[in-house]
């Protein structure tokens, strides 16, 4: 009943124009029935795809389902199913096509996904359906593809109640970091744990008018500012003299979504906010290992994610929609050791579904030897509630439990932890893990 509360919250929460938009129905009543009426194009016999049985089109909650997503952990029962009529239930399916499942048949039925695109014109974006929903959810666009958003841990540590695990680990004030994406609706995975809406992601083709370095780093700084200009009132709860540092950000974590190393100026994009005086780091998925050798500017640090110990596994949890994504990663691993910036493999860890064989992952950390690996909980937040469950999400003590694991099968030590982010820190030489000011 949550599962299925939550799945219609998140269609009412969905403005009437996007609903239209993205599903060609608009959500009028609290009961499922024949208050939601798909359009023509939307019928049962399309969205079901090939083969399947004919249903009526009136209750067919499959466009709705289809950007929800779910997907079945082996060995879990963990899937959210949302009723639809007495003989059909629609399993809420992964955002690279929904699975409605045939009941009496329990034969699973897959179709094609569908996206809406963000505009490539600057001027279109506004009053856009799919931009107002990246807005009304924080984001601060900037420019044809990129950007920010004001991050939990930076609210809390402007009115000083807590920090980011990055500042205890690395010494970055979480107040004065700008998490921003130059490639924000652009990625080539549709991770299943991904608390972004990847329901919007388009591929890896950006076209080819792209926004300059030099424009997304000052409209990324803008945007930060004008996203934190509510806060300059209260004094009571913000101190002024944070207040004021935060509008001049002197760190900018690129990570918010998206795929960064899509953005062909990567380089350029990092050396532009080096020149303000501010450190980087670079989150990628390693699945282009040539734009990484291409950087012409090195971030501060650069981030590995290494979700899978295998490749079966990264199929199923990552869900990459291009062939030789596995090859890609482990050629990226053996990039490392060629980079004079500081090195991390992360990974992030879910609760029955890639949280297993330890000796796998540190055969990965040893080959690619990287400064820092962090041991990262799964969260169960944002638009992975509607993938995964609270289930999947391990506890601290368990990431401790595989972090001792990893340590012992590869060598690191142990170096530093954060219980409220739920993350441990491993170094191939503890001691080493504060970043001087740019």
């Amino acid at each position: 009943m949550r599962n299925t509360a939550r799945s219609l919250k998140a269609w009412r929460g969905i403005s009437p124009d996007l609903q239209r938009s993205l599903f060609g129905s608009v959500y009028t009543n609290d009961v499922v029935g024949p208050a939601l009426k798909p359009a023509p194009e939307r019928s049962c016999e399309k969205v079901h795809g090939r083969g399947a049985p004919d249903r009526s089109p009136k209750h067919c909650l499959g466009p709705l389902l289809q950007h929800i997503g779910c997907i079945r952990v082996p060995g879990q029962d963990n899937l959210n199913v949302l009723p639809c009529d007495p003989e059909h239930l629609f399993v809420i399916g992964c955002p690279c096509g929904f699975r409605p499942l045939d009941v009496e048949g329990g034969k699973i039925y897959d179709s094609s996904p569908q996206v809406y695109p963000l505009p490539s014109d600057k001027a279109a974006l506004i009053g856009n359906p799919a931009y107002d929903l990246l807005r009304k959810q924080g984001y601060g666009m900037v420019g044809r593809h990129s950007a920010v958003k004001l991050c939990h841990w930076l609210r809390k540590s402007l009115r000083g109640k807590g920090h980011c695990y990055k500042q205890e680990f690395y010494g970055i004030q979480s107040h004065r970091c700008l998490q921003m994406s130059p490639s924000v609706a652009h990625c080539d995975f549709r991770c299943i744990y991904c608390w972004r809406p990847v329901e919007f992601t388009q591929g890896v083709e950006m076209g080819e008018e792209i926004d300059g370095p030099e424009e997304i780093v000052s409209g990324s700084i803008a945007s930060q500012r004008k996203l934190l200009s509510g806060y300059g009132g209260v004094p009571d709860l913000v101190p002024n003299g944070r207040f004021k540092e935060a509008l001049e950000p002197k760190h900018a974590a690129i990570s918010l979504a998206g795929e960064p190393t899509l953005y062909p100026r990567l380089g350029e994009l990092i050396h532009e906010y080096s020149k303000r005086g501010m450190t980087t780091f670079l989150v990628t998925n390693g699945s282009f290992p040539a734009a990484l050798e291409n950087l012409t500017t090195e971030p501060t640090q650069l981030y590995i994610s290494l979700s899978a110990p295998s490749e079966a596994l990264h199929l199923s949890v990552n869900r990459p929609i291009v062939k030789g994504s596995w090859k890609s990663i482990m050629e990226s691993l053996d990039l490392i050791g060629s980079f004079g910036c500081r090195t991390v493999v992360r990974l992030t860890l879910a609760r029955g579904l890639n949280m297993v064989e330890a000796g796998s992952y540190a055969e990965l950390v040893g080959r690619s030897s990287p400064d820092f690996v962090e041991v990262k909980a799964y969260m169960f937040v944002g638009w992975s509630r509607h993938r995964l469950t609270i289930g999947n999400m391990p506890s601290f003590v368990e990431i401790r439990r595989f972090a001792d694991s990893l340590q012992a099968a590869s060598g690191y030590q142990k170096e530093c932890e954060s219980a409220s982010s739920r993350v441990v820190l491993l170094a191939r030489d503890p001691g080493s893990r504060m970043i001087r000011a740019a």
